[in-house]
């Protein structure tokens, strides 16, 4: 939340309303509330009004998005430091594959890449196997 106020998300109507929820209310054009109450008249709800209907609520095409974070107390990084004030990107290498890790715990850097490769060679494997069933 320290940077909400700058990121992209606003400017694109989300709200924080709390909890790690976001909201963003899907807005209609003028055409589709057009269409929307004459199918409405059409079969006969367009004066059915209820108390629900004086209450926010969620509507089809609104977007909420909850984010839960869990901060870990350690972690190891391979990647390049950007700056002097610590910020990390990807390594770029001779023949131009970014290369940028994180882990949670602490690894040394050759036991980062072997467990990395581990598990992107176990996803491999069951992909691979899949598509031949």
């Amino acid at each position: 939340l320290n940077h909400f106020s700058n990121s992209p998300a606003l400017s694109e109507g989300f709200k924080y309303i709390g909890e790690g929820y976001f909201y963003s209310a899907y807005e209609s054009s003028g055409m589709s509330t057009i269409m929307n109450a004459a199918g409405q008249f059409l079969e006969g709800s367009l004066l059915d009004i209820q108390l629900i209907d004086f209450l926010p609520q969620c509507t089809a095409g609104d977007i909420r998005v909850h984010y839960a974070t869990v901060e870990p107390t350690s972690a190891t990084v391979i990647g390049l430091q950007k700056d002097s004030i610590g910020s990390i990107g990807g390594w770029v290498s001779s023949r131009g594959y970014i290369v940028a890790l994180m882990r949670e715990g602490y690894f040394g850097g050759i036991e980062l890449l072997d467990v990395t490769l581990q598990e992107y060679l176990h996803w491999t494997v069951w992909i691979a196997r899949a598509l031949l069933i």
